[in-house]
């Protein structure tokens, strides 16, 4: 019954939609790919070096690093969200700032700007967090504020998208 729901509300492809049923664990410092809305095709994507790093949003799927406290990820925990690009340098964490309205990677010394609320569309009685989960990233400093894309970038709003957190 909760498969026909998700196919209903949120339609997957099925592979995601099984890790969603079958996903493992997710500890500090593994490695993901955060895939918009669950399409593999439009993912958290390579670095464009402008005025800052701006990670994009399209098929050149790069790993991420979620870094956060406790042995896994669990609902409402507070995660950063590091790129493991070289290019980015020490400026590899993704926040959202008041200076521009997409969000870019900084060097990691920018408190609630760059912390991210993970918060499931399908909660679990464990309360874990797995890997094929599909979730809403809300910018602790911007408490209202969930992360979204804009185009071909990275932006939040108060009805930002749900983004699937995928095993890299």
């Amino acid at each position: 019954m909760a498969t026909d729901v998700m196919q209903q509300t949120h339609p997957l492809p099925e592979s995601i939609e099984t890790r969603v049923m079958e996903g493992e664990v997710i500890r500090p410092g593994q490695t993901v790919y955060l895939s918009f809305q669950g399409i593999d095709q439009v993912s958290v994507a390579t670095v464009y070096l402008g005025r800052q790093n701006y990670p994009t949003v399209g098929p050149n799927r790069i790993k991420l690093t979620l870094k956060f406290d406790g042995e896994i990820l669990q609902e409402e925990d507070s995660v950063k969200i590091v790129t493991t690009e070289q290019s980015a340098g020490v400026y590899n964490t993704l926040g959202a700032f008041t200076m521009d309205r997409n969000c870019y990677y900084y060097t990691d010394n920018y408190g609630n700007k760059q912390l991210w609320v993970v918060t499931p569309l399908e909660r679990r009685p464990d309360q874990t967090i797995r890997f094929g989960d599909r979730v809403y990233l809300t910018n602790k400093s911007f408490s209202t504020q969930r992360l979204t894309r804009d185009g071909k970038f990275l932006t939040t709003a108060e009805d930002g998208s749900y983004w699937a957190i995928e095993q890299a």
